[in-house]
């Protein structure tokens, strides 16, 4: 009767894990673009670039996903989120963009019991090949003002960092 709803999602690989940000989440993808680095920041705040007029903070995600970070290539993925705040994600390899069925999303136990403090959504499950997780940028972000007590207004606020505790 009804079809099953088929999302899409741009798939990449970090340290041998595959991993998926929804389609409408990435504003672009960029290469080679200039970066600067931030004195005194985070391991995984690559530092800053600018695109066409808008300056973007770079986050490394393989330190992030707790890898090694080896870059081959640099990559950018520009990212929507409900905050409106300009991030760039820096990847190695960026597989491809898949098409799924909601059905192939599966959330295993304990992601489902500790959902609030992860940033992986779920998992698509591709019964023949590999597991990919789903990161939500959106959760990612939380996830990153947890980690330090950093807390991030949105684009527009009066201030873009309100707290910050080195732990």
């Amino acid at each position: 009767m009804f079809k099953d709803k088929k999302l899409q999602f741009l798939e990449f690989k970090v340290n041998n894990n595959y991993y998926a940000l929804k389609l409408e989440e990435v504003k672009e993808i960029v290469l080679d673009v200039e970066r600067q680095s931030i004195v005194n920041s985070f391991d995984f705040v690559d530092g800053i670039i600018k695109y066409r007029e808008d300056i973007y903070t770079a986050l490394d995600t393989e330190l992030i996903l707790k890898g090694k970070s080896i870059y081959e290539k640099e990559i950018y993925l520009l990212t929507y989120n409900k905050k409106n705040i300009n991030i760039a994600l820096r990847l190695n390899k960026i597989t491809l963009i898949r098409e799924v069925s909601e059905e192939q999303i599966e959330k295993p136990d304990l992601i489902e019991e500790v959902s609030d403090e992860l940033f992986i959504q779920g998992i698509i499950n591709l019964k023949e090949d590999h597991l990919i997780q789903i990161i939500d940028i959106n959760k990612l972000i939380d996830y990153i003002e947890n980690l330090k007590n950093i807390i991030i207004k949105e684009n527009g606020g009066e201030e873009n960092v309100k707290k910050y505790e080195n732990k």
